[in-house]
């Protein structure tokens, strides 16, 4: 598959998503029990797994 974004489109994607990776592990480890964030991490292998299958890989 041809990527269809400039180095400059996937940085900042990339630094689009750290922040909110990190905004999910603060707002998680604020908010949430220790069985809430581990049912986040399963729901986000599972929409990972979903994305992957949609994209062919």
């Amino acid at each position: 598959m041809v990527s269809l974004l400039t180095t400059a489109g996937r940085h900042r994607l990339q630094g689009d998503r750290k922040v909110r990776q990190e905004w999910l592990a603060r707002t998680s480890q604020d908010h949430c029990t220790e069985g809430e964030r581990q049912e986040i991490i399963k729901a986000l292998a599972l929409l990972d797994h979903a994305i992957d299958a949609a994209s062919g890989r």
